[in-house]
């Protein structure tokens, strides 16, 4: 049975030192990320035995050019998966788009939260307001994020749930999110025991996103050069995962 991964618990990219050691069993290739420096030694790592697909080639044991082979596999989920963790950490604020009773698309800006182990994305709410209930109607839901510096963009979608566990809130807690609720006297403060709030939870389908790994001067030239041309600058690369990508 397939699991969700989890974004930020992915194994290291350790591109130097992976190699592909035995074939596991018929039509399926053992990697690792992290192994020492002969062969015969005891292997570590996180092991794959999904490259065999990912990959299309029949590597043995001792063949030429396995660790480019297990890279490129790596290439297309682990290391865009990494890609977008590290994208939205270096975020602070998230547009999350919800839909309302009357069919239409609403937005607002939502602080970025701390990884955690059991969720892919998360965000805290006021019960009071309004998108707590558009979720419970129609839990489909966009988290957008944009960095002006590096012009870099991540467009998740995804189911939300909503928690109201109390011991999970005071786990999570952080005296930060004070400023959002308003004292009105009591355990509605503002507190970790405050009953106003409430954890949103959002499980990712998929993934689009524009990673830059170009220099800053570059990236003004390419500015520069469009409006000389009139074409779009070449500022990055959209890239995209898919359901599949996101699960083991």
């Amino acid at each position: 049975q397939s699991r969700r991964r989890s974004l930020h618990l992915l194994p290291p990219l350790v591109a130097e030192r992976t190699q592909v050691v035995r074939l596991a069993g018929p039509g399926e290739l053992l990697c690792v990320t992290s192994i020492r420096v002969s062969y015969d030694e005891e292997v570590h790592g996180h092991l794959c035995v999904k490259c065999r697909a990912a990959c299309g080639r029949p590597w043995t044991s001792r063949s030429p050019g396995m660790a480019s082979a297990v890279l490129n596999c790596m290439t297309t989920a682990d290391k865009k998966l990494k890609e977008l963790d590290e994208l939205i950490n270096g975020i602070e604020t998230a547009m999350l788009t919800t839909r309302r009773a009357d069919g239409h698309l609403v937005s607002r800006p939502m602080a970025t939260q701390k990884r955690i182990s059991d969720a892919d994305l998360w965000f805290v709410s006021n019960t009071d307001t309004h998108k707590l209930d558009e979720i419970e109607m129609d839990p489909h839901v966009n988290c957008a994020y944009y960095n002006p510096r590096t012009r870099e963009w991540v467009s998740v979608s995804g189911v939300a749930h909503i928690s109201r566990n109390r011991h999970r809130i005071k786990a999570l807690y952080e005296p930060d999110w004070k400023i959002w609720f308003r004292g009105e006297g009591g355990k509605r403060d503002g507190g970790r025991d405050d009953p106003r709030i409430a954890l949103i939870f959002v499980d990712i389908d998929s993934v689009i996103y524009m990673k830059n790994d170009k220099p800053k001067p570059v990236i003004l030239w390419e500015a520069i050069k469009s409006k000389v041309t009139g074409r779009p600058p070449d500022v990055g690369e959209v890239r995209q995962i898919s359901g599949g990508e996101l699960m083991d």
